[in-house]
């Protein structure tokens, strides 16, 4: 029995050291139509995470701590890039000819249905006939940024999207 226990002793160490090191981190899974080799998360002008492209797909993992930064862009060497909000948890990125789309991780979900919302709503503003479709639609398109930043008043959405309000109402 003493033999036992002794033997589970430094399994039970490996257990705690490897359950107290567990830190939360921030993963894109992507895939991406560029001609790349590599996709890079970047905050300003730094890189924090370079991951490489393998037949079209990648993941890239940034660990979480009182230092990382708000959003971070996923660049791919393409002109387009995306600007991800960092939470703890699984972005699901997807390029394709069509645009970029996000999904999976709560804060980057809601923030690409908004900006679905946002795409349709312009481009209904480029069809309208007349003054005053375009004017219901500008202020539908008021509307829905209000709204949103109202359901994201506790997170960094709502600080991203007051930014855009403030322009909104200069």
């Amino acid at each position: 029995m003493v033999k036992n226990f002794i033997k589970l002793i430094p399994a039970a160490a490996l257990m705690v050291v490897v359950g107290c090191s567990s830190q939360p981190s921030f993963v894109v899974k992507g895939t991406t139509n560029a001609e790349t080799e590599t996709v890079y998360l970047t905050s300003g002008k730094d890189t924090l995470v370079a991951a490489p492209v393998v037949n079209g797909a990648f993941e890239a993992t940034l660990a979480l701590d009182e230092t990382t930064p708000n959003t971070v862009y996923v660049r791919d060497g393409s002109r387009q890039s995306a600007m991800l909000f960092v939470e703890n948890g699984t972005v699901n990125y997807s390029k394709t000819e069509d645009g970029i789309k996000l999904s999976g991780a709560p804060l980057n979900a809601a923030y690409q249905a908004y900006q679905d919302k946002m795409a349709e709503l312009s481009a209904a503003f480029r069809k309208a006939e007349t003054e005053e479709e375009a004017e219901a639609l500008y202020e539908q398109s008021d509307n829905l940024d209000k709204e949103f930043y109202e359901q994201n008043l506790d997170n960094y959405i709502g600080l991203y999207q007051l930014q855009s309000l403030q322009y909104s109402m200069e």
